[in-house]
């Protein structure tokens, strides 16, 4: 997800946002969870001017509840503009919302996420220029290969979307509108470089070949520094002049795994550092809450071909069930597939199948009650494990339920997904996960050693219908699908309420001693 700061002009000119006061739990690898789960440029700014979100939990959640919504589409004329402003592209499927708390919480007027969701401060930030700014991310996110991690303001992608609206905002005879294939030309009909161009990469790379967003980025920012040392600027090059330049500094494909491997190295380094200090920051967000919690473990992981990630785990002093791990994290589920595995597990849902988990239904001795029913279940341990595909879940975004982790430790093992970063070579058996930006559950539990001595996984995630517009869709279409089933049974039925009888259908917390299988059952 990617989110708008505003320009420097403007936070020179105006205030920035209030309440930035600063608290022990707002460590750095707490806010570059923050930037991984909401992708926010104005966070990096705060961070870089040592300001401090004021409430964090409180700033998750409003974003969380924010996009859980549907939101509404662009208005016609504004979406006939841009449309046209963007050669033809259609934006029919962007939905909008206007939230001023979860906008303010995070330091931005704007923000996008799950693909196609944005979010206004206010109607009066609905300005062209933010507008457009923004529906360059989502046609960022539409291309894939935006890279998993921190967003930062200089970074190609946020870059390309201040570029893009900018100059389409000029509206100078010169300056042509963005082409709906992904380039923008200028006067002299000459293609320029941009960030979501697919022609500059198939030239670079091949037409046929597909990047990550890692590998994107690498040669994005090796492009940017010969540009810099030939004082000029990226935006400035033509495509072919862009490429030229790359191969005459040896920035070719045949030399970017090299490139990439020397820069992996470093990362990795750095990674096992950076995974210390967000579990660390996210023990100290939760012990605030709850202080008897136990502090919790790192379990940094790096699987060849997948990504790597991090993972806080809590141990409770004697656990009742020793080989059972309850996983919480964002999902989605591809009912209909397994994933193998080298060792048999039992596996365990919280909520039924095409149901999203809702995190604050249910009382702790229910969700409590969970690891004992799969104990005593006759659910068998498989190699063939449900496909549930997951997210991280950012420290803040658990807070209020910090006393239901608590309350699981004298049961089992908690474990929480942090962070997750795809492999600069993903393998093609996730290529679709790739693009979902959901990485396979089961993988992870069974490649990491630290994870795979659970012979039991409890999952606490959502089960709604995993594919690659999965964080975009969710429940969406279930819902949908139930409202009109409703309204076409029951005329006298208001859409309000079969609205609120289709999320009651398909939104649902723990029932006590109740588990639920994996696939359809």
């Amino acid at each position: 997800m990617r989110a708008r700061a505003k320009p420097e002009h403007e936070e020179s000119a105006r205030p920035r946002p209030a309440a930035v006061g600063a608290t022990p739990a707002t460590a750095p690898a707490v806010l570059r969870s923050l930037q991984r789960t909401v992708g926010n440029a104005a966070v990096v700014a705060l961070l870089a001017g040592d300001h401090r979100l004021d409430d964090e939990p409180s700033a998750m959640a409003a974003v969380d509840a924010v996009t859980r919504r549907s939101g509404s589409p662009m208005k016609a004329d504004l979406r006939d503009r841009m449309e046209h402003d963007y050669g033809g592209e259609d934006f029919g499927d962007v939905r909008t919302h206007v939230d001023r708390d979860s906008a303010e919480a995070v330091g931005a007027k704007a923000y996008t996420t799950k693909t196609n969701h944005i979010v206004f401060r206010s109607p009066a930030d609905m300005d062209d220029h933010t507008v457009r700014h923004e529906l360059q991310h989502v046609r960022q996110q539409r291309l894939g290969g935006v890279p998993a991690g921190v967003s930062r303001p200089d970074d190609p992608w946020e870059r390309d979307a201040e570029d893009t609206a900018t100059d389409i905002g000029r509206g100078s005879p010169e300056v042509q509108r963005v082409a709906a294939d992904g380039h923008r030309a200028s006067g002299d009909g000459v293609q320029r470089v941009r960030a979501t161009d697919k022609d500059f990469w198939a030239r670079w790379a091949g037409a046929d070949t597909t990047l990550t967003g890692d590998q994107k980025r690498w040669v994005f920012e090796a492009l940017n520094e010969l540009a810099k040392k030939g004082r000029t600027k990226v935006r400035d090059l033509k495509v072919d002049d862009a490429v030229k330049l790359l191969y005459d500094n040896d920035v070719t494909p045949a030399s970017m795994a090299q490139g990439m491997d020397q820069a992996s190295a470093a990362e990795r380094e750095r990674h096992s550092e950076r995974a210390h200090e967000t579990v660390k920051g996210a023990g100290e967000v939760w012990q605030q809450r709850q202080p008897d919690l136990p502090e919790p473990r790192t379990v940094s992981f790096d699987i060849g071909g997948l990504g790597r990630g991090t993972v806080a785990v809590l141990k409770g002093s004697s656990p009742k069930h020793k080989n059972m791990l309850a996983w919480f994290s964002h999902g989605y589920e591809d009912v209909d597939s397994t994933i193998m595995t080298a060792t048999a597990r039992q596996y365990g849902f919280a909520v039924a199948v095409e149901t999203s988990l809702n995190r604050i239904k249910g009382s702790p001795e229910e969700w409590s009650s969970l690891p004992d029913a799969l104990a005593e279940s006759d659910i068998e341990p498989t190699n063939a494990a449900p496909a549930e595909y997951v997210r991280p879940h950012h420290a803040t975004e658990l807070t209020s339920q910090v006393h239901l982790l608590h309350g699981l430790l004298g049961e089992c093992d908690v474990a929480v997904l942090l962070d997750f970063d795809w492999a600069d070579n993903v393998e093609a058996e996730y290529a679709d996960a790739l693009r979902a930006n959901t990485p396979p559950l089961p993988t992870i539990v069974d490649r990491e050693p630290a994870l795979a001595e659970y012979r039991s996984l409890l999952i606490y995630a959502c089960r709604t219908p995993w594919g690659v517009d999965a964080a975009a869709v969710g429940s969406k279409l279930l819902k949908d699908a139930e409202v009109e089933r409703i309204r076409t049974e029951e005329p006298d039925t208001d859409a309000a309420e079969a609205r609120r009888r289709a999320e009651e259908r398909y939104e649902s917390g723990p029932t006590g001693g109740v588990v639920h299988r994996g696939g359809r059952g």
